[in-house]
């Protein structure tokens, strides 16, 4: 049998080492763990491990409280320490800011996550055999799970119904199942071909066994994806309200909010500190819930976002705070932030892009207008952000945050402030 060092981690947590110069993977190890080899899964370019005995352990490893770690895709850094998980994400953006931009940063401050457990506010679950789950790491083989231990607590309690509900009755309709849950609301949405004909039973469950407020709604979806669409059917509840930074909002599962709710408001808390006072244009704003955040602090602010309905949302929101100083745009930001800009005024721009990043046509509006300043860029991965700041020619970087919005993943938050050249 072989023997195998692991060299290193990816950016994506996955143990790299060699063989006679050949790259080797495997999941769930660390460097300088030494793993018998038992089996192989041969590549063109690669191997991957598929099944070994670990001969010498890192003294960062822990064991991993999930009994389904390993197998569900959700995690992929609970055998590792806090301290380790912490250099491994601040390795990850430098190293990618390093090669990919060709910048050579330090950070600033790193945002640490009180809960490493129970601290998600949304999953979405997958749905086979009349049981909830996830998939494996990597493929989309299912795997039935009764508890999910990164959840908070009303999710965990509103999965528990559900899945019952899945195997009692054999509900066989749905494909996916979303649920969010902020301070004591709850919003579950059925994802699906067509309605299952026991929701009344689901209904008597959940309020049997959830004091919390909650909404229940039907999304016909018959693509087999978790993406939840508009044609939604309410089943019971209603609108659920929240309050952030004196902003009243409406949340429902498929609203976008950083999942660990914590985190996201020291994050947001550092945006307003970096852009109050200044005139802002918020690109990809979403439903608007930063914009208006941001309209208390600074003296005024554009938001732009191509989604229609996320746009509707955003005046509805604007409506219903009586935000005076906030204007909504809907359409491509690169086409709409140019009009902005035509007033000759200084701007921030405040970015959250998807994980794609920024759009090439937008970086050059931004490279091309001098009257951009400031960016203040968020984003949850660091190698879409390190193409972006290398194609971002005439700025720098001026403050860098990581933010560990994502305990026991290899994912992390990243806040970057850039400030354009001056002409010398």
């Amino acid at each position: 049998m072989d023997m195998l060092k692991i060299n290193k981690l990816d950016s994506d947590a996955c143990g790299v080492g060699r063989i006679n110069g050949r790259p080797i993977l495997v999941d769930g190890v660390l460097p300088e763990e030494l793993l018998e080899i038992n089996s192989l899964e041969k590549h063109q370019k690669y191997d991957i491990v598929t099944d070994y005995n670990l001969v010498v352990k890192s003294n960062d490893r822990v064991n991993a409280p999930c009994k389904y770690y390993g197998k569900c895709g959700g995690c992929n850094l609970q055998h590792a320490s806090i301290k380790y998980q912490k250099q491994f994400r601040i390795d990850k953006v430098l190293n990618n800011l390093k090669y990919i931009a060709g910048v050579d940063a330090t950070i600033d401050k790193y945002v640490e996550s009180s809960c490493q457990y129970s601290y998600r506010n949304k999953m979405v679950f997958v749905v086979k055999d009349c049981h909830l789950g996830m998939y494996r790491i990597g493929t989309h083989e299912f795997v039935a799970i009764e508890e999910c231990i990164i959840c908070n607590n009303n999710i965990s309690k509103a999965f528990a119904v559900v899945n019952n509900w899945l195997q009692e009755y054999k509900v066989a309709e749905l494909n996916h199942v979303a649920i969010r849950s902020i301070d004591n609301n709850i919003a579950i949405v059925l994802i699906g071909m067509q309605k299952p004909k026991n929701i009344p039973k689901l209904i008597e469950n959940l309020q049997k066994c959830i004091t919390s407020n909650f909404q229940l709604v039907f999304n016909y979806n018959d693509a087999k994806k978790d993406l939840i669409t508009n044609n939604m059917e309410l089943l019971i509840g209603d609108n659920i309200e929240q309050e952030i930074y004196g902003i009243k909002y409406r949340i429902s599962a498929n609203s976008f909010v950083q999942v660990n709710s914590e985190v996201c408001q020291k994050l947001y808390d550092s945006v307003i500190d970096f852009a109050k006072g200044d005139n802002v244009i918020n690109a990809y704003s979403g439903a608007g819930l930063l914009t208006a955040i941001l309209a208390k602090k600074c003296k005024l602010v554009y938001a732009v976002e191509i989604v229609k309905n996320a746009h509707y949302n955003a005046e509805k929101l604007k409506q219903d705070n009586k935000i005076n100083n906030m204007f909504n745009f809907c359409g491509k930001a690169e086409e709409v932030v140019p009009r902005i800009l035509d007033d000759g005024a200084s701007y921030t721009l405040v970015v959250d892009p998807p994980r794609s990043g920024v759009d090439n046509k937008l970086i050059t509006v931004i490279n091309e207008s001098s009257n951009i300043d400031k960016i203040i860029y968020i984003s949850c991965n660091s190698n879409s952000l390190a193409k972006n700041i290398k194609a971002m020619t005439n700025f720098k970087i001026e403050a860098l945050q990581l933010y560990n919005m994502f305990p026991n993943t290899s994912h992390v938050e990243t806040l970057v402030v850039l400030r354009r050249n001056k002409l010398t």
